[in-house]
């Protein structure tokens, strides 16, 4: 809303935008041009003042509209990746005055921690660790010179993987047993993610992989148990060992 005071008798007033583009209808001390849009910004107005003994012509106006924060972005909402490895989150930012601060939320949690440091429009997450799994990231903009809103980012949630990881071997270990027995491994513990996969292994004691042969009818249902059933003498000497792999 612009309004203008004047003084005198029998005043009348036609408002003007810039060039000379009379205001149709606006012929009072004031002129609502309605809700600010970006179509506004730059735009210039004045008024003219007249009685039937002068007219008079105002200070020229310009309509200066500041754009909130708007924020479009990340691309993706979940990233997985290997512990130790590196990802980019980027937003594009729109708006007049922009400040931007990057966050995560644990898992868990409803909070959301501010990352120090971490202003631009690009969050560079390095050398990732287990510990942040789970975790969401989203970015905050603020429009810290007008105060004229503030926008909040698309949130990624973060999925880290790490590579097996044996946190006990199979008992019974290197005790020896008599031929005709059958000897089985149980207690292997293996921490991974995403799930590992186990594969047996077996050489002769020559160091030959014999694995696929002793292994045909002798690996019991869960992956991380071996039975070897009825152990020939032949087999002394044999190495067995469970190798745990995954995407990592």
């Amino acid at each position: 809303v612009l309004s203008v005071t004047a003084t005198g008798t029998n005043i009348t007033y036609q408002w003007y935008q810039v060039p000379s583009l009379q205001l149709s209808g606006q012929t009072s001390a004031t002129l609502n041009l309605g809700v600010a849009t970006p179509a506004l910004n730059g735009t210039q107005y004045y008024v003219k003042v007249s009685n039937i003994c002068a007219e008079v012509t105002s200070s020229t106006v310009t309509i200066r509209v500041i754009e909130p924060p708007t924020v479009t972005g990340p691309s993706v909402t979940a990233i997985e990746l290997c512990e130790g490895n590196s990802t980019t989150l980027t937003i594009t930012v729109t708006g007049t005055s922009d400040a931007i601060v990057w966050e995560y939320q644990p898992i868990g949690l409803s909070t959301w921690t501010t990352i120090t440091g971490e202003t631009s429009a690009t969050l560079q997450l390095n050398n990732v660790d287990r510990s942040w799994n789970g975790r969401k990231y989203r970015a905050r903009v603020t429009d810290p010179l007008y105060n004229c809103g503030n926008g909040v980012s698309g949130t990624v949630t973060l999925t880290v993987n790490w590579t097996p990881q044996i946190l006990a071997n199979p008992s019974p270990f290197l005790n020896p047993i008599c031929e005709g027995e059958t000897f089985s491994l149980r207690g292997l513990v293996i921490n991974a993610s995403p799930q590992e996969t186990i594969e047996w292994q077996i050489s002769d004691a020559s160091g030959n992989d014999v694995s696929s042969t002793v292994l045909a009818s002798n690996v019991a249902a869960n992956p991380s148990e071996l039975d070897l059933v009825k152990v020939p003498i032949g087999w002394n000497g044999y190495r067995i060992f469970a190798r745990a792999s995954n995407p990592c």
